[in-house]
């Protein structure tokens, strides 16, 4: 409702372009930004949400093929099977961006598979977090990151700021006609 509300109320005034078509489904379906002849109509800012959808649509599946791979194993070796296989997802979208990337499609780095990669780093954290409940202080790294609340800032903000600023990350909507004259 927070999304499909907001999407009636705006495609009935200002007007917005292609939700009141025979396409509505992809619209309300937050199928929108699969597609690059949707990219620019509906609320293309809820590509998000259509990420998000799909990866809580995926993770049911991704938890029981762990399951069914892992259930054999004793407790350290279900951790070591899920952290190889979420890195090799993780991987995987690093690529998937990469080739979309150089192909210059740049739909595609509104997808899910493009954003694979952060989810699987966030469910990385929470299997290690799920291992170490109660034992926190005794790993290492967290002792550091406990004792060095300031490094760790600092770490994020440098590595923010290579992210805006280094020519190495893609940029999706450098190059392209209306989103230079739309940010200029």
């Amino acid at each position: 409702p927070g999304y499909w509300i907001p999407l009636t109320l705006l495609s009935v005034w200002p007007g917005l372009l292609g939700v009141f078509t025979r396409d509505w489904w992809v619209y309300y379906g937050l199928l929108h930004s699969y597609d690059a002849s949707y990219w620019d109509r509906g609320l293309p800012v809820a590509w998000s949400l259509s990420v998000e959808l799909a990866f809580y649509a995926a993770l049911p599946l991704l938890a029981w093929t762990l399951y069914r791979l892992g259930r054999d194993l004793d407790v350290r070796g279900r951790t070591r099977l899920q952290l190889i296989a979420f890195a090799g997802l993780a991987g995987a979208s690093l690529l998937f961006r990469a080739v979309a990337h150089r192909q210059f499609k740049l739909v595609l780095m509104a997808t899910f598979p493009a954003h694979l990669f952060e989810f699987m780093v966030g469910t990385s954290l929470a299997v290690v977090s799920a291992r170490l409940e109660g034992r926190e202080r005794g790993f290492a790294p967290v002792r550091w990151v406990e004792d060095h609340p300031g490094w760790c800032w600092s770490l994020a903000a440098v590595s923010y700021a290579a992210a805006c600023l280094s020519g190495a990350f893609p940029r999706p909507l450098s190059g392209v006609p209306w989103t230079t004259a739309a940010f200029s």
